[in-house]
């Protein structure tokens, strides 16, 4: 039953809380948070690399891709999340730093910390990105594939033109949500 379970829930939801400020970059200055984003990127694909060696292959030969970093909560009733990132152009060298925000609703609980992994299949999807930002609703068509890789489970989301690798990098979740996400350059860090 349900109600046996709302101290446990009221637990998760005050954690949550507490976590989902932590998904913005670090520093004092615009410089510092640049060097904490690209930490992020280092620290994502050396993950990935070491879980699917064939991505190294995969991002080099892609047009460009992003590395995310973000905070997912779900309290009771409502799912959240927000994140940073960045996208890199593989023609032009450029780094583009981004910002993401999750919102969803669906009885659950719990905040999880993920990383993610956009690879861009091809160059328009990856420039309207940048140019118009992104965002992903209950109703967009997606293909939707979870697996083991590695020591860890990833999902795997196809969307036309991209595909979104996601990784859960600790935490617990339980429960789902119909939720959207949107993405956008980051003004204070481009």
């Amino acid at each position: 039953m349900i109600h046996r379970n709302i101290p446990f829930l009221i637990l998760i939801a005050a954690a949550t809380s507490s976590l989902s400020g932590c998904a913005t970059p670090q520093g004092d200055t615009n410089a510092e948070k640049v060097a904490d984003v690209q930490q992020m990127r280092a620290e994502t694909l050396e993950m990935v690399y070491n879980k699917m060696p064939q991505m190294k292959d995969t991002l080099a030969e892609a047009p460009g891709y992003g590395a995310f970093s973000a905070v997912s909560t779900h309290s009771i009733i409502m799912a959240t999340g927000n994140g940073f990132g960045v996208i890199h152009d593989n023609v032009t060298g450029a780094d583009t730093y981004m910002r993401a925000l999750k919102l969803g609703a669906g009885f659950g609980a719990g905040a999880q910390t993920v990383r993610a992994i956009v690879v861009f299949n091809d160059a328009q999807t990856m420039h309207n990105v940048l140019d118009h930002g992104w965002s992903l609703n209950g109703r967009a068509e997606a293909a939707v594939k979870a697996g083991d890789i590695g020591d860890s489970a990833a999902i795997v989301i196809a969307l036309p033109g991209m595909s979104i690798y996601r990784f859960a990098q600790n935490g617990v979740m339980v429960g789902g949500a119909i939720e959207g996400a949107k993405v956008w350059k980051d003004k204070e860090l481009n």
